[in-house]
């Protein structure tokens, strides 16, 4: 399998994409992973990304976050939507 990532702006929001040529993923199972409700005993459990999406939307609102895709042709696509600018005392 081979990653690649990159990085830009969009407006005000940076986009941060992570991409591979692995298998792919279900549109079902995309659902499953970020609603929080992935099987975890799937050895490919990818349940991560429910928790990662879950602190960027509570810090950054539900404009930010993750979004997966996974093209016709296979493999997958991780987006991450940040603002380019924010507050760090938040945290």
């Amino acid at each position: 399998m081979c990653a690649a990532s990159n990085s830009g702006r969009d407006g005000s929001d940076v986009i941060v994409d992570i991409v591979d040529n692995g298998e792919g993923i279900a549109s079902d199972r995309k659902q499953a992973v970020l609603a929080g409700v992935a099987d975890r005993d799937d050895r490919k459990s990818i349940g991560g990304l429910y928790n990662v999406d879950s602190r960027l939307r509570h810090y950054f609102g539900n404009d930010h976050g993750l979004e997966i895709v996974s093209p016709f042709q296979g493999g997958r696509g991780t987006f991450v939507r940040l603002p380019a600018e924010f507050d760090d005392a938040a945290f």
